[in-house]
């Protein structure tokens, strides 16, 4: 009998497209294993999802948009289909709602992401204290985050992502372009980030000012819901500038946006304590330091040879090296910023050797053939009632991919 694995996901949540990119790898390259998709929200996110490209998947509109009040929802669900040896859950809220609704079953969390608070993170804990499972966190950098929380140290696993390369089609470069109004001497930049929530549109808004200021006929996209977005759009068309500042829903789908993109900007800051306050906006300063958005849409920058600007947090230093693979400014940084995009804009040839780099580590590192491998050995594992073991990347990854514990 084959393997069943029930995948549950609240797109609009913690989780995003690109975590929903990454749970259609495993559904297209598990042949051995039967896959149900289950959605945790409304309407919209079935759109999200065929645009990460999942066609067949279930939903279930949790009330007042709390996953853990969709456990009657979840046991219909079960009611009307053959028993599942594993639940994947995707974020902790997914997690939690499989715990209420599920007795004994083997479980298992990806994070693509820390969790959101401190708040989060205990609550995880007690979890897993609770419906114990196994934590597959992206990069060494949420997993140090996870076992901050209390979990044990077994229960905590690194399994990198992996990227469909076919994904990304560069022949749609003149349609976006010309989509957005642009020509070939405007430089497009994307601020990047998953879930979109995390990104810093005012923060974008600052740097887009300051290379206008310069004389650097920029383009900025910044994706729908992310922080401060219609304060800075506001600004935008207050100087004229509502033209180049566009608000691009297609952000949340890098592969998509990136070919036609002459830069990609990262930031965030993941040194904040876990229990510091929520940072507030102060509107002579910018924002205070936010918590790290999730890195996948970075890795698509990386794969598509889009030259990447971010600020030199850990995860970001974890994945990228600077002047080797990006150029990376110190947390807070905001003249870094316009100076590091200023010097990938005006000058592409001088950023060619980056780039290359960037997409031959992709291509090494993050292939989906060995992130299936990989998961699917994860799968038999806990099939079989055995401990987790995920293989650690070739060490010719360098010190940014050795395993932390």
């Amino acid at each position: 009998m084959n393997l069943r694995v029930l995948h549950i996901i609240d797109p609009e949540g913690a989780a995003g497209t690109c975590a929903l990119r990454l749970l259609a790898e495993s559904c297209d390259n598990l042949p051995g294993t039967e896959q149900e998709v289950l959605l945790l929200g409304p309407t919209p996110v079935e759109k999200q999802a065929r645009d990460a490209g999942l066609s067949d998947f279930a939903r279930i509109a949790p009330p007042l948009k709390n996953p853990a009040l969709a456990v009657p929802g979840l046991r219909q669900f079960l009611r009307n289909n053959r028993p599942f040896h594993i639940i994947h859950s995707w974020s902790v809220p997914a997690y939690t709602l499989g715990a209420l609704a599920l007795g004994t079953r083997r479980r298992l969390l990806t994070l693509t992401m820390p969790p959101a608070d401190v708040r989060s993170g205990h609550w995880l804990r007690m979890l897993m204290e609770y419906r114990p499972g196994n934590v597959l966190a992206v990069s060494n950098t949420v997993a140090a985050a996870v076992r901050r929380r209390g979990l044990k140290e077994g229960s905590v696993h690194v399994l990198r992502p992996g990227l469909k390369f076919s994904m990304l089609d560069h022949s749609l470069r003149s349609t976006l372009r010309d989509k957005w109004q642009v020509n070939d001497e405007t430089r497009v930049v994307a601020l990047l980030g998953e879930p979109a929530g995390s990104c810093d549109a005012w923060l974008a808004w600052r740097v887009f000012a300051a290379l206008r200021v310069a004389g650097n006929d920029a383009c900025f996209l910044v994706p729908p819901g992310a922080r401060a977005v219609r304060e800075a759009r506001e600004r935008a068309r207050a100087m004229g500038w509502g033209h180049r500042f566009l608000v691009e829903e297609k952000v949340k789908t890098p592969w998509q946006v990136l070919p036609a993109c002459d830069a990609a900007l990262f930031a965030g800051d993941d040194r904040v304590p876990d229990d510091s306050p929520p940072p507030l906006l102060t509107w002579n300063s910018g924002t205070a330091a936010a918590r790290m958005p999730g890195l996948m849409p970075v890795l698509w920058a990386m794969a598509c040879r889009t030259p990447i600007v971010a600020e030199a947090s850990y995860g970001i230093s974890e994945i990228l090296e600077h002047n080797h693979s990006a150029q990376l400014v110190r947390p807070g940084d905001i003249w870094g910023l316009v100076k590091a995009l200023q010097s990938v804009t005006e000058d592409p040839q001088s950023s060619w050797e980056m780039r290359d780099t960037a997409c031959s580590e992709a291509f090494s590192f993050f292939s989906r053939r060995r992130y299936c491998d990989d998961l699917a050995g994860v799968y038999e594992q806990l099939a079989e009632g055995l401990p987790v073991r995920v293989p650690d990347l070739p060490v010719t990854g360098g010190v940014r991919f050795a395993s932390v514990r």
